[in-house]
């Protein structure tokens, strides 16, 4: 049985997260991106809290986890996964919400407005909590109602709960 796992990033994961990046923008048809690009995700992702979601120990995807000032919420932004890895982004969601329900936190998932989940999400009436011109914010605390269970335990590893 595969175990999935979730752990706070490194400076040597940078690359991994680019190139999943990469692999994602490719696949929706988006140009490449140059050096100028790379630079600016550079300064973003050291900016940020990050983890890695891996199976069996190998890396398949990332997010960033952006805490609110009294930490009663968190925001996750930039969750991207490998291609291939069909089904784990919600099983990852779900995960979270779990932890977070558990620690009395609430969850945002913020997406590109390009991404093809944010119409998922709009037609699973999901909450919107907020709306840009680049970005959709959705609340995935009900993530919990419409669950099958995954990670229903918990997951007390979590990179957050270690702060």
């Amino acid at each position: 049985m595969a175990i999935l796992g979730i752990r706070e990033s490194t400076p040597k994961d940078f690359e991994f997260c680019w190139k999943v990046l990469l692999e994602n923008i490719s696949s929706q048809g988006q140009p490449k991106r140059g050096d100028q690009e790379k630079k600016a995700f550079a300064e973003k992702w050291n900016a940020r809290s990050n983890c890695i979601v891996d199976v069996d120990g190998e890396g398949i995807g990332w997010f960033a986890c952006i805490f609110d000032a009294g930490r009663n919420h968190f925001t996750v932004e930039d969750l991207y996964f490998r291609i291939g890895n069909r089904g784990v982004p919600p099983m990852v969601l779900n995960i979270i919400a779990n932890d977070a329900a558990k620690h009395g936190r609430r969850v945002y998932l913020s997406l590109p407005k390009s991404h093809s989940a944010v119409s998922v999400f709009k037609s699973q009436a999901f909450p919107i909590e907020s709306e840009s011109d680049s970005h959709t914010t959705v609340d995935v605390a009900t993530v919990l109602e419409r669950s099958n269970g995954w990670g229903a335990a918990g997951n007390p590893d979590l990179p957050w709960n270690k702060v």
